[in-house]
């Protein structure tokens, strides 16, 4: 069953919020105005999950920051 924005029962926020690859990171562009710099935009945003990923912190790490996780953009150096 679907919740409010996308949220599922089981995870109670929007898959888009996890930076686990539930969704393409393109797609953000989708949900975003768009802008001349969305190349640079996506190349940053690539990078700051890539570093997630690799220092494994996948699950505690989410889009924006909620309930006591880090949000990507105060974990990744680059933002």
């Amino acid at each position: 069953n679907m919740l409010k924005e996308g949220a599922t029962q089981l995870m109670g926020v929007p898959v888009r919020d996890f930076t686990y690859a539930f969704t393409h990171p393109e797609e953000y562009l989708n949900w975003a105005a768009s802008r001349e710099d969305d190349g640079e935009v996506l190349t940053a945003l690539l990078e700051g999950l890539q570093h997630v990923y690799k220092r494994r912190g996948e699950a505690s790490t989410m889009m924006r920051q909620f309930s006591g996780r880090d949000s990507l953009f105060e974990a990744a150096p680059n933002f």
